[in-house]
């Protein structure tokens, strides 16, 4: 079992780590520069490339059996994310977990997966418009999300290497 430093720190890892790896060139070194000062180094987590490789796979599928563009148009607009003006952070993280907790009314891997293919979403969004905090707050929010309602879960299905490593398909 993970305990909660070292869960949140695998799990900030994660995140970190499958965003740059998700992201296209010019988002790539936008990311790489707000990530600096940021401890993304996959040792920490067991497995942690062939882990991010795998989450890439999954969440590429999912986007491709799932995604639907055009519901996340008025949910950016009215939060602010496409536009250059500051964004609420605060709103950002109350819409954020309210769709966090609306997905995991059930709980499994596929599930876990979406959540990933959101934030990514949402990030990338983010990141055309410089804004930085929103997108440290969503990758705390997540870390902090996961380690308060998922770890248990997480942890009784062998963990982070478990689930993405199997590459199950959601």
């Amino acid at each position: 079992m993970s305990n909660t430093a070292d869960f949140r720190l695998q799990t900030s890892t994660l995140c970190h780590s499958f965003l740059l790896a998700s992201a296209n060139k010019q988002d790539t070194d936008y990311l790489t520069d707000l990530l600096d000062n940021t401890n993304i180094d996959l040792t920490c987590v067991p497995n942690g490339q062939e882990i991010i490789h795998s989450l890439l796979q999954l969440v590429g599928d999912f986007n491709q059996r799932f995604s639907q563009t055009h519901e996340i148009e008025p949910v950016a607009q009215s939060l602010g994310i496409d536009s250059d003006k500051p964004v609420d952070k605060t709103a950002l993280e109350i819409f954020y977990l309210e769709i966090l907790n609306g997905l995991f009314e059930k709980l499994n891997w596929g599930r876990i997966v979406a959540m990933f293919a959101f934030l990514r979403i949402l990030v990338l969004r983010l990141s055309k418009h410089g804004h930085s905090d929103a997108i440290q707050m969503l990758i705390k929010t997540t870390s902090q999300y996961s380690d308060e309602k998922l770890k248990n879960w997480i942890n009784l299905h062998d963990g982070w290497v478990s689930s993405l490593l199997n590459s199950f398909f959601v």
